[in-house]
């Protein structure tokens, strides 16, 4: 049975049930597989996982949506999914500098109308 936070973009594999929640140590990741001449089969998608030390509370995954797909793209979708769904306290680990750098831009330069994936950013 999913938790009530899923959408159907997302599958669900929770080890504490319907009512689990989204907390704690994040780890967000994305990947994309685009070859170069078979633009159809371009795909890509983004996982977290709650992890209590070596444990795995929960974790969700989904395919990544919309006209760009790519890693980082998928990193970020992931982040947010995090943020969306989650209750604090938490702390979101990521391996994608690019993501940590731009948001540490603050709001007004990463949402910035002309910059990638704002169309997440705004969601």
């Amino acid at each position: 049975m999913l938790p009530t936070w899923v959408d159907t973009q997302a599958w669900y594999c929770c080890m504490g049930g319907r009512d689990a929640t989204i907390t704690g140590e994040i780890f967000t990741d994305g990947s994309a597989k685009c070859p170069l001449h078979w633009p159809e089969a371009n795909r890509a998608g983004w996982g977290i996982a709650a992890m209590n030390g070596h444990r795995a509370l929960g974790m969700a995954r989904g395919p990544l949506r919309g006209p760009q797909l790519a890693a980082q793209r998928g990193e970020l979708c992931a982040i947010i999914q995090a943020l969306k769904h989650g209750q604090t306290p938490m702390k979101i680990k990521t391996d994608c500098l690019g993501i940590v750098e731009g948001l540490e831009q603050g709001e007004r330069r990463a949402a910035h109308p002309r910059r990638e994936n704002v169309d997440l950013l705004r969601k």
